[in-house]
């Protein structure tokens, strides 16, 4: 099973859900990926797929704070 492709996510925050969309890509073994949304694009970092190949993880730089 590939992770390759568009995701859509609503990730649950305080304010409500942020909704982004995350495209991954696998070369040569290895994942990439950016985030896309609320009109910015961040790289991600470590995306790795563990477990039964049922958990992905990654890191985002955070370059908007979010409203309290």
């Amino acid at each position: 099973m590939s992770v390759e492709g568009a995701w859509n996510l609503a990730i649950p925050a305080p304010n409500g859900k942020i909704k982004a969309v995350v495209e991954l890509r696998e070369r040569v073994g290895t994942l990439t990926g950016v985030a896309h949304g609320s009109g910015e694009e961040v790289a991600l970092a470590d995306v790795t797929l563990a477990g039964d190949r049922d958990r992905l993880a990654w890191k985002q730089a955070i370059t908007k704070p979010m409203p309290c």
